[in-house]
């Protein structure tokens, strides 16, 4: 029986290397890398971005440019995830300013009132925070245009960048994502406004509407919502 050969153990040795290190790198990606179907984010979209041509589940080759629309995709998802908890807790602060300005109709009180001057100031600085997470996406936007028009530059404005998106998809959803949530930051300033303004304590009717826009979210849309999901699934963020 022949025994192998010096090159053929060395291919064998590089292909176990290769396989061991597969599987513990895909191992650490599905606890850093992938969008769980949960909505829950990730901080970093790996700790392997050197290995991602090697270690990727799709065996696509990524180079430097897909290295970054992955990476703007994450923060794009962190962010508005950032955006949903945070209008959660200002919808539940406007829901205190309410309850305390119609108690001040009864009873007006120093106390009440305090308590209603410390919750609007609450709502102010999230608010801020709200308008954070929209500069972030706008900074977002800028950088997947630049990585856009970058791409054309180099002839490569009609390939896909993973299974079908262009890069100019890329932008065009970043840039609807955006407008979508500038109009929410807008009419949480509006509602803001009212809120802040004394005469609305004897007007029940349009705090109860403030509170309604604030929790439906007019401008978002299934259309919004699906643009993040297919380009975190075109992209392999997000199993199918």
């Amino acid at each position: 029986r022949s025994r192998p050969t010096n090159s053929l153990r060395m291919a064998m040795a590089v292909v176990l290397a290769e396989a061991i290190l597969l599987d513990y790198a895909r191992s650490q990606i599905c606890c850093t890398s992938f969008l769980g179907a949960d909505g829950n984010s990730v901080h970093r979209y790996t700790k392997f971005v050197g290995c991602l041509s090697t270690i990727h589940d799709r065996d696509l080759a990524m180079d430097d440019h897909s290295r970054r629309m992955v990476k703007c995709c994450v923060d794009l998802h962190n962010t508005v995830k950032r955006w949903n908890d945070l209008n959660r807790s200002g919808l539940a602060v406007g829901a205190e300013i309410v309850n305390l300005t119609i108690k001040l109709r009864s009873k007006n009180t120093v106390d009440l009132s305090l308590k209603r001057q410390h919750k609007i100031q609450s709502l102010r600085r999230v608010l801020e925070q709200m308008e954070n997470a929209v500069n972030k996406m706008a900074n977002l936007y800028s950088n997947t245009k630049a990585l856009s028009e970058l791409l054309t530059a180099q002839g490569r404005h009609s390939e896909a960048l993973f299974f079908s998106l262009r890069p100019y998809h890329y932008c065009e959803y970043f840039e609807s994502i955006l407008k979508v949530y500038c109009q929410e930051l807008s009419l949480r300033r509006s509602i803001l406004v009212v809120i802040c303004d004394p005469r609305t304590q004897t007007r029940r009717c349009d705090l109860m509407a403030c509170l309604t826009s604030w929790l439906h979210e007019p401008y978002c849309s299934s259309t919004s919502t699906s643009m993040l999901e297919c380009i975190l699934v075109d992209c392999g963020l997000r199993k199918m």
